[in-house]
């Protein structure tokens, strides 16, 4: 999605604005990190690692340190938001965290996007659509946008269902080809399936994460 939209390309359908960005990692350390880009086919992706600890101020220090350090680009990608908060399900360190990022936002006209777990769930049992973020509601509650992606593992697709607050939600299926998610060819009953449905069914166990855009300048910013 990034390295799309970083060239203009269209990505999900929706036409992109070329915009300038760093990923950071919170969840994996420099050298893992580095393997990654490199399976990804992407060593040279704008990235840096954020610091251990939990602590959310020093969290949100460190996001605007290498925000600075980069140069100001205009998406901020953050891989593990749960992992900055000694609990991600108090909901005053979920809020006040949420806070400082929203301010940081909208102060530097940025979109920041960041990733967190979802709790565990047995097949069929799995939280409903914005209730899936690991962790306190207000992750939900705070963003404007919410991307939930689902892996089947009986067929090794992932699905992927992205939810505006004020539009119409929609559906995606991805499969991995050399190392990377690609859009994958499914049954048109498939495609034409509650955007619902895929809670409730027994597709075996899944693997879900949300992916959270804490600012409302993301949809005007990103994509058309």
């Amino acid at each position: 999605m990034l390295q799309a939209q970083a060239k203009g390309e269209p990505f999900f359908g929706h036409a992109s604005y070329g915009r300038s960005f760093l990923y950071l990692m919170k969840d994996r350390g420099k050298h893992e990190m580095i393997r990654t880009l490199s399976r990804m086919g992407a060593p040279d992706l704008p990235h840096a690692t954020l610091p251990g600890g939990v602590n959310f101020t020093v969290a949100a220090d460190a996001i605007r340190k290498e925000f600075f350090k980069a140069g100001q680009p205009e998406i901020l990608f953050v891989e593990g938001l749960d992992m900055c908060l000694n609990d991600p399900c108090d909901p005053a360190q979920v809020g006040n965290f949420m806070e400082l990022l929203m301010t940081f936002a909208a102060d530097y006209h940025v979109s920041l996007i960041g990733t967190v777990g979802a709790p565990k769930s047995k097949p069929g049992e799995e939280y409903s659509m914005r209730d899936g973020a690991f962790g306190s509601t207000f992750w939900a509650r705070k963003c404007d946008l919410m991307v939930k992606v689902s892996q089947d593992f009986k067929t090794n697709l992932r699905e992927v269902i992205v939810m505006y607050r004020n539009s119409m939600h929609e559906k995606f299926t991805f499969q991995f080809e050399a190392g990377r998610l690609v859009e994958a060819v499914v049954a048109e009953d498939d495609r034409q399936q509650s955007l619902y449905g895929y809670s409730h069914r027994q597709c075996g166990a899944r693997v879900p994460d949300v992916a959270l855009s804490l600012s409302n300048q993301f949809l005007s910013a990103v994509f058309l």
